[in-house]
């Protein structure tokens, strides 16, 4: 699923409306218009501030539609890149790549 599906998706989903993204961000509605139907990127920026308009849950919505087609090897390589970031520099490791799910 590309980016501008799930999240018209998710907007269309939670009855959000472009008025009130547009409100909240400052974004115009004929940009957000644009963005959902796919006819119109967004920076990513914009994007950011889009989603964080959105409750936890709406996000969590938005985020397992996009994490519906990545492989599980995708996913674990994420999770280790969460890990070595939000972990203490001096307990920084080297993963395994023999040890990645495929």
């Amino acid at each position: 699923m590309k980016t501008y599906e799930a999240f018209d998706q998710t907007i269309s989903n939670f009855k959000i409306t472009n008025v009130w993204l547009c409100e909240q961000t400052g974004i115009s509605e004929s940009s957000i218009s644009r963005f959902r139907r796919g006819k119109q990127g967004l920076l990513t920026d914009d994007l950011d501030n889009l989603l964080e308009e959105l409750d936890e849950s709406q996000q969590q919505f938005y985020y397992s539609l996009l994490m519906g087609e990545i492989s599980d090897g995708a996913i674990a390589s994420m999770l280790y890149a969460l890990s070595i970031k939000l972990r203490p520099s001096h307990e920084a490791r080297t993963y395994p790549t023999d040890k990645v799910p495929a």
